[in-house]
């Protein structure tokens, strides 16, 4: 490959890596999902309102592996469509890692990324 085309693919793969992926007003950090843009999204469930502000956080971008979903550090069983069982209200935040970062932290069966559900403290 010359160093031209080599430059190019390497700088789309870099962008792509900096999307959010963002539909509705999704905050500054593509990474994370604060508890105010939570209840400004209208959404009733975690799951809507990853759909909604970051819909890439379902596969990872380079593999097209599927996301792992975590709540309280312990892997759901179902992955994202977890989510579409936890109400927004149980949520303070949501945090995207990819699948580097991810599978550092809980090993290989996290090479898709991990969408990390901070439940709300009441």
């Amino acid at each position: 490959m010359r160093p031209s085309k080599l430059f190019v693919l390497l700088m789309l793969v870099g962008c792509a890596g900096n999307q959010s992926g963002a539909r509705g007003t999704a905050g500054t950090d593509p990474a994370r999902v604060t508890s105010e843009e939570i209840a400004a999204s209208g959404a009733a469930t975690a799951y809507d309102v990853v759909d909604r502000l970051h819909h890439n956080w379902f596969r990872d971008q380079l593999t097209g592996q599927p996301v792992s979903v975590y709540l309280d550090n312990q892997k759901l069983p179902d992955g994202a469509d977890a989510l579409r069982n936890l109400p927004v209200q149980d949520v303070a935040e949501l945090q995207y890692l990819d699948g580097r970062t991810a599978a550092m932290r809980w090993g290989p069966e996290a090479m898709g990324g991990a969408i990390v559900v901070i439940r709300n403290r009441r």
